[in-house]
């Protein structure tokens, strides 16, 4: 690919999953001249990763983990190659005054100044720290998908999946697929908490239809699942080898006297997702506290437009709500952005808008009673004991954490400079929400008075080398 080290586009769509995918597509159909970045190679997000054609005869690599939702929204952003530019293996690691994008692309430093800014970064997943979590053979239930779909590897065989929400329960069906021998998934929540929600879930009666198909397929597939259980321990010489699990009560404190032991080969942790806010913050966007989901997302108005000028949020990365909500959210946002830069009238987008948020108002209804049956429960924190790892970029301990609350330290920030908890590789987006939950349910201070940690450019590691070819930033 060959780009120039600044140059002015139209509409820019960070992010390549379903609402990126949707946005560009949208703004595209209606004259806006695209340009989307996405840090893979391949387009399609987390939910519609593609296996790379290098796999195609690698084992497993016959499981269809396709979606033909994905293979749809990346067939028509092909055919609108005239107006919409791909840059893959492209990650933007600042925004500056007037949006302007920093981006490393293949190691070169480039930068884009567009009209119009359309951030669908999708979300990161919420592991909760455990004694054992850092074991190898521990990993979260999205890196489970990345090995199955990016390079067709089973992740183990033996394999127990703890967490809540739907993706553990699609994340277990594809392990089975995928030739796991045993695959038990342990969930929190009660096997039938969706019922006092159920006229809310009415709302998109073939969503319900999936959800109650993929129970059936996971019964089919044999795989156990244990309702009101959580892992509270996983041990072995230099591995994952056993984990512990136990009932839980109403608020998923284990009950004692319920524990037994199972024999694993790879544990899979997923309760959630966390909206990836870093380049909405860099940018100088507001944001809220989301006390159901306990997650910080970016503020928007019904057009899905940030309170910054120019600059619109979609998909997981503004608020998880999953990838058919996230699709219809980048639909608006390219429509809007369209508007924004001229290349549609209002009066000729009113109609595409009106469909699309009243087909997200639905969805939404939807979403909020998943939300409301996997809200996370006080017990989740207090598993971890005193020595449990919560960063585990800089190795920060939860006692550590607690010593810095005890010295003074008032939120995340605060937390961030005593012990270096979030200044590793991921930039908190393993840890900060853990941190969070734990200082708010110790000591009752609200998530506000908590904060978040302050975002800055570089988001995420750079190379001296890339910054150094960058040039003076120019606008031509």
């Amino acid at each position: 690919m060959a780009v120039t080290n600044v140059l002015s586009a139209q509409v820019v769509v960070v992010g390549g999953g379903p609402a990126g995918l949707a946005a560009a597509i949208a703004a595209a159909e209606r004259n806006a001249h695209v340009l989307l970045i996405d840090e893979n190679m391949r387009l399609g997000g987390q939910i519609y990763r593609q296996i790379p054609s290098e796999f195609s005869d690698a084992p497993g690599s016959s499981i269809d983990f396709h979606d033909p939702r994905g293979d749809n929204l990346i067939d028509r952003v092909q055919s609108l190659s005239s107006q919409i530019e791909v840059w893959g293996n492209a990650r933007v690691w600042g925004i500056f005054d007037n949006n302007r994008l920093e981006l490393d692309v293949d190691g070169e430093s480039v930068a884009v100044h567009p009209d119009a800014l359309v951030l669908a970064t999708g979300a990161p997943e919420r592991p909760v720290p455990f004694p054992g979590w850092t074991l190898p053979g521990v990993i979260t239930a999205g890196a489970a998908q990345v090995l199955m779909k990016q390079y067709a590897v089973l992740p183990g065989r033996k394999v127990l999946l703890t967490g809540t929400g739907p993706l553990q329960q699609v994340v277990a069906e594809q392990l089975a697929q995928a030739g796991a021998e045993e695959v038990t998934a342990v969930d929190p929540v009660r096997s039938f908490a969706v019922l006092p929600h159920a006229m809310a879930l009415l709302n998109e009666p073939s969503l319900i239809l999936k959800g109650i198909g993929m129970r059936l397929n996971l019964r089919r597939h044999g795989v156990r699942m244990l309702w009101s259980h959580i892992v509270t321990e996983v041990t072995g010489d230099g591995r994952a080898e056993e984990a512990t699990v136990a009932q839980v009560d109403q608020d998923w404190r284990p009950i004692d006297g319920t524990e037994r032991t199972l024999a694993v080969d790879t544990v899979c942790i997923g309760f959630g997702q966390v909206p990836d806010i870093s380049l909405t913050s860099v940018a100088g966007c507001e944001h809220r506290f989301n006390s159901l989901t306990e997650t910080w997302i970016p503020i928007r108005d019904e057009r899905m437009a940030t309170t910054v000028q120019g600059v619109f949020s979609a998909g997981d990365g503004a608020g998880v709500a999953g990838a058919i909500v996230a699709e219809v959210e980048g639909e608006i946002a390219g429509v809007a952005a369209a508007v924004f830069v001229g290349a549609i009238g209002s009066e000729d987008a009113s109609a595409s808008l009106a469909a699309a948020t009243s087909r997200l108002n639905r969805l939404k209804r939807f979403r909020s009673a998943i939300d409301k049956v996997s809200r996370l429960r006080p017990g989740l924190v207090e598993l971890a004991d005193d020595e449990t790892i919560i960063c585990r970029c800089e190795e920060v301990t939860k006692a550590s954490i607690l010593e810095s609350v005890d010295a003074g330290a008032r939120n995340t920030n605060e937390i961030k400079r005593r012990t270096r908890a979030g200044m590793g590789l991921c930039q908190g987006r393993m840890c900060e929400s853990s941190i969070s939950m734990l200082i708010s349910r110790l000591t009752g201070w609200s998530a506000t008075d908590i904060g978040v940690q302050t975002a800055r450019p570089p988001i995420g590691p750079v190379s001296f080398g890339m910054l150094a070819s960058r040039t003076a930033p120019r606008k031509e």
